[in-house]
């Protein structure tokens, strides 16, 4: 079931953004364009986390909140997100907290080498790449935004390469 809430948070996540950047300018008095997945994800992976480790549900919203503080200050560091940004995926984070503490029931059996297993296989495939996660997202969102009569024409919608309006004509008469 963790993974389920996980995987619903994540999902969750996406939706959000790719909500906020196809029509961002709706959402300009908050400004949030993008809320943070990375806050959201170690919100609720903290929380599941300390649940198991644990082995106590009471521990989801000290290790969570631990999460979204620490990566949160990070985003902002970075100057990778703003304040409400970083709040939503917070709250999107401790959402998943929640659902974790109504579905997950008692937390499993620790099983420490295969946990460890894991971790180094995923570190060891993974470690230095980077995924255009982000790009894909924006893409996606400027392509919902086309469907979306309120999003079409305002000036970020304009400015996209992809929407035809910002290419200038380079035939000359």
């Amino acid at each position: 079931m963790w993974l389920i809430v996980v995987m619903s948070t994540f999902a969750a996540t996406l939706v959000f953004k790719l909500m906020f950047l196809a029509c961002s300018p709706l959402f300009a008095p908050i400004d949030v364009r993008s809320p943070s997945g990375h806050v959201a994800a170690a919100t609720v992976v903290m929380g599941g986390l300390a649940v198991v480790f644990t082995r106590r549900l009471a521990a989801i919203f000290p290790a969570a909140f631990l999460a979204a503080t620490v990566i949160g200050l990070s985003r902002l560091i970075l100057g990778m997100h703003s304040l409400a940004e970083v709040t939503v995926g917070a709250l999107i984070g401790f959402a998943g907290a929640i659902a974790f503490i109504r579905f997950a029931g008692r937390p499993p059996e620790l099983k420490i080498m295969p946990l460890i297993g894991v971790v180094v296989v995923v570190t060891a495939v993974f470690h230095g790449f980077h995924l255009p996660a982000e790009a894909a997202i924006r893409h996606t969102a400027f392509r919902a935004a086309q469907y979306i009569s309120v999003c079409r024409g305002t000036p970020e919608y304009r400015r996209h390469p992809l929407s035809g309006l910002s290419r200038v004509s380079t035939n000359s008469s």
